[in-house]
């Protein structure tokens, strides 16, 4: 009767209470699967279905008792789903809750205020890649509402983007964007002359201590966006031999970047070292205007 109720109890259409059905014949052949497969990704190293079902006969021919286990196809999905295991597309960093982060921030906040009190530095830089499509058109289009199909004619270029570093200083100085083409790369060389102390941004933390990413980036792309579609809207382009729209030439889109990176206020350049505890009072005087650390606020 307990066992009734415990069943009658339980959510969806279950006709078995959790733990019935037949047990594992060997639970140590099991574990140890399980532990290659997790010392496997501990280490980043791809586990595939077959690499499982190899590894599974190679643990049964160390053994001395008889198995009949083929390893098969059935045999390994009843495997994935007794441990909760599946197959997942690879990904860098994963998104996490900013709380994860607090011990990762404040080790960084205090290395860059160990620096500042040991180099007393004039200046402190910040620099950031970042990539910009060629057409900002690609994102959404006013329609009518319910409509079934809203289809946009391609640009053609829509595939096409650059890469740009912003950097600017601490007092609000913008340096000029350095664009990476795919052509003639400058000589590297130069770089080494230059002496100076990095401080790398903690992976995934970009969001919250970078201040590019803080606060450059946004208003800058939405400038260039800005250029694109006036230039879309009021501009004469040049067709292709088939009739199709040109891009913007280059230069047209060098000066695009240029004047989108001049838009940008110094004074939020300024804003944006603090936001990220980068320029602050070395006492921490200013530690509430660190974006990260203050409640409330957005991941």
């Amino acid at each position: 009767m307990e066992q009734e109720k415990q069943l009658r109890n339980t959510e969806g259409k279950a006709k078995h209470l959790p733990g019935s059905g037949r047990h594992l014949t060997n639970k140590e052949f099991d574990d140890e699967l399980l532990e290659w497969i997790f010392a496997r990704r501990n280490e980043k190293q791809r586990v595939s279905r077959r690499a499982i079902q190899v590894q599974a006969l190679k643990i049964l021919e160390n053994k001395d008792e008889e198995n009949d286990l083929k390893a098969s196809r059935g045999w390994l999905e009843k495997f994935l789903i007794r441990h909760n295991l599946r197959a997942r597309r690879h990904t860098t960093v994963c998104q996490k809750e900013p709380s994860c982060y607090v011990d990762v921030l404040v080790k960084f906040v205090l290395y860059i205020r160990r620096m500042r009190k040991e180099n007393n530095y004039n200046y402190i830089y910040g620099s950031d890649e970042t990539s910009v499509w060629l057409d900002s058109s690609n994102t959404k289009c006013i329609d009518k509402c319910g409509a079934k199909e809203v289809a946009v004619l391609s640009t053609g270029h829509d595939k096409q983007r650059i890469t740009v570093m912003l950097t600017a200083r601490s007092d609000g100085y913008k340096c000029r964007p350095f664009v990476l083409l795919n052509r003639r790369r400058p000589d590297t060389k130069v770089l080494h002359k230059i002496q100076l102390d990095t401080a790398v941004v903690p992976s995934g933390c970009t969001k919250f201590c970078q201040p590019a990413d803080l606060s450059w980036n946004c208003p800058f792309k939405a400038q260039i966006r800005k250029f694109y579609d006036d230039w879309l809207l009021h501009s004469e382009r040049e067709l292709t031999a088939a009739g199709n729209p040109r891009p913007p030439s280059m230069m047209t889109y060098l000066s695009w970047v240029a004047d989108a990176w001049d838009s940008l206020p110094e004074e939020d350049i300024k804003k944006s070292f603090k936001h990220c505890g980068i320029t602050n009072d070395i006492n921490g005087l200013e530690d509430d205007q660190i974006h990260c650390f203050k409640t409330q606020i957005p991941s």
